[in-house]
């Protein structure tokens, strides 16, 4: 009998499971990988998306990185030859230049960006495009540029000192200075020159307090009052003068972003630094590496006093980088001139400037015969050389005062009184008035505050008016004394009343002194004379005095309150000067819609 074989007929029902288990499995996986599939394809796009917005950053830091290297990049690429940097899209470059993002990992990624200049900065804003490409993913932002501007800040000084060309009429020969009462001074015999002084144009941090100035004779001396003469105590002595320290004083108050290139002294009455928008500190150049370091490396000023800081967080001392001023304001004699194609005002020697709450300025100027120079909205030169007022208004807002360089004048011509260091042929302007509308007034020489100076329109958000006073030397407070009594003290020998009645006096203004000080005269005589209020911007190369102060208080001159105008920002006086070695920066970055 034969026997069948045993599992035979499984063996054939095992194979057929297997192959159904093969299937299924065949089907899953492919199932997974289609989804892996359909997966990959949006996660590569994202992140082509990313990648293109951050090759359009490696854009805007390539350009900011060239710009900073050469401050007119944006008006023909500094020289460079066309076509050498294939990220600027120019009108004579095709926009489909691109330039690779450098890869620093080792691994070839295909990104690129372009950029263009969409606003050139006429009014120091620079307006630029940057697109990314990445595997045919673009991303563009719009960017706004801005160098540092003098017009940021409330307070700027170079050098915290006096400015050598005072040293000679703060310390004349004859100068008397108090003793310990009222019957003891001394008397020096000779002045300290304005040369002698220029070795004082050095930082604090670099051993300023280390310069001396030659030697200087003087006498004790004493009244008697008997004779009612005061004669010297003994035989002359002498001294080896310092340069001055200029601080600032009890009441003093400064609202806003505060800058020195060099470090300040504070006072034993202190000072108020109080803060207007996020982001403003006080800050120094005062460089780590200097010899001279600060008690506190979180300070950056020195003195027995302490500065108030009514901002917590945002008025922090620090270190800045270095903002240095123009070397002069002669650009805006182009936008003055009729000749050079100005549309301003042009006016030649000593200057009167009578601003009007209609918008006109009315203008006395003796010395400005030349017809040549003058736009019709400035007045008729042969009435302005008669002595006569012209009313003023000039199409583009700028008003420039030069020096007479042949004829002669006369220095009561405008009924003001001048310096020792001022000359009826000097191109100075005389300022005061309501202003309505938008000006910058320039002087080849010095600019005097002879009145309160205000805006028709007040200081608020809502007001348009701007005003900017740049003078090559000095811009000052009109204060001329004199020594009625003879007694060599100028106590209350002021001449000139201040327009408010004594009680102080009030300039809306962005200020600027390229070479000189913004202070009063004589602030070392006469009374104190109240508060000196400034809505504004200072700038200046050397500090001004504005008072005389003595244990923190003012016994001269003026206590300071100097507010920044943040309308500055959007309405700054036209073609106000800009620092020369500010870095440009992002101001703001948008993304828009590709072009």
């Amino acid at each position: 009998m034969r026997m069948r074989a045993a599992g035979r007929d499984e063996q054939g029902f095992a194979m057929v499971v297997v192959m159904g288990m093969a299937l299924v499995l065949t089907l899953v996986v492919s199932a997974s990988l289609f989804a892996v599939t359909r997966q990959a394809a949006p996660d590569r796009r994202t992140q082509d998306y990313q990648a293109a917005l951050a090759a359009a950053q490696a854009g805007l830091d390539d350009y900011v990185s060239r710009l900073n290297a050469c401050d007119t990049y944006w008006l023909d690429a500094c020289g460079a030859p066309a076509g050498s940097n294939a990220a600027l899209v120019t009108a004579s470059a095709a926009p489909t230049t691109w330039a690779r993002v450098p890869d620093t990992s080792g691994v070839a990624i295909a990104s690129f960006y372009q950029y263009s200049v969409l606003t050139r900065p006429s009014s120091g804003l620079l307006r630029i495009r940057v697109t990314g490409r990445v595997n045919g993913v673009r991303r563009t932002l719009t960017a706004d540029l801005r160098k540092e501007r003098l017009l940021n800040l409330i307070y700027y000084t170079t050098y915290e000192t006096l400015a050598p060309a005072l040293y000679p009429y703060v310390h004349p020969a004859g100068q008397i200075v108090p003793g310990s009462d009222s019957t003891h001074r001394f008397q020096y015999q000779s002045a300290i020159s304005a040369s002698t002084a220029a070795a004082c144009e050095k930082f604090y941090y670099n051993g300023r307090n280390n310069v001396r100035l030659g030697s200087r004779t003087y006498y004790a001396q004493t009244y008697n009052s008997n004779s009612g003469q005061w004669t010297n105590s003994g035989g002359p002595q002498s001294e080896t003068p310092t340069c001055d320290t200029i601080s600032f004083g009890g009441g003093d108050k400064l609202t806003g972003h505060v800058h020195s290139e060099d470090a300040m002294s504070i006072g034993a009455g202190g000072i108020t630094f109080q803060s207007l928008r996020a982001g403003d500190v006080v800050g120094s150049n005062w460089p780590e590496t200097a010899s001279i370091q600060p008690s506190n490396p979180n300070k950056v000023y020195y003195g027995p006093g302490d500065p108030v800081m009514t901002c917590t967080g945002c008025m922090t001392p620090q270190r800045e980088d270095t903002i240095s001023l123009p070397p002069s304001n002669a650009a805006l004699v182009s936008y003055a001139d009729k000749s050079q194609g100005g549309e301003g005002c042009l006016y030649t020697g000593p200057t009167k400037l009578a601003f009007n709450a209609d918008g006109s300025v009315s203008v006395t100027s003796p010395g400005s015969s030349d017809a040549s120079v003058l736009n019709s909205g400035c007045g008729s030169a042969s009435a302005l050389a008669s002595g006569g007022t012209a009313t003023a208004r000039p199409a583009n807002g700028v008003i420039y005062v030069r020096g007479i360089t042949s004829g002669g004048c006369s220095s009561t011509q405008l009924g003001y009184t001048l310096t020792a260091a001022e000359s009826c042929l000097d191109g100075n302007a005389f300022v005061s008035g309501s202003v309505s509308g938008h000006f910058t007034v320039g002087a080849q020489k010095d600019v005097d505050i002879v009145g309160n100076t205000t805006y028709a329109g007040g200081t608020s958000s809502s007001s348009t008016d701007s005003l900017g006073l740049i003078g090559n030397g000095f811009v000052q407070v009109y204060h001329p004394v004199t020594d009625s009594d003879g007694d060599g003290v100028y106590t209350n020998d002021v001449t000139y009343s201040l327009p408010s009645g004594g009680a102080g006096i009030e300039v809306d203004a962005a200020l600027l002194s390229v070479q000189g000080s913004i202070t009063v005269q004589n602030y070392n005589k006469g009374p104190a004379l109240g508060t000196l209020r400034l809505v504004g911007a200072l700038a200046q190369k050397f500090r001004g005095p504005v008072a005389s102060t003595s244990s923190g208080s003012t016994v001269s001159g003026f206590v300071k309150d100097y507010r920044y105008d943040s309308r500055l920002v959007t309405q700054p006086p036209p073609f106000f000067l800009d620092p020369t070695s500010a870095r440009w920066q992002v101001q703001a970055v948008a993304e828009q819609a590709n072009p």
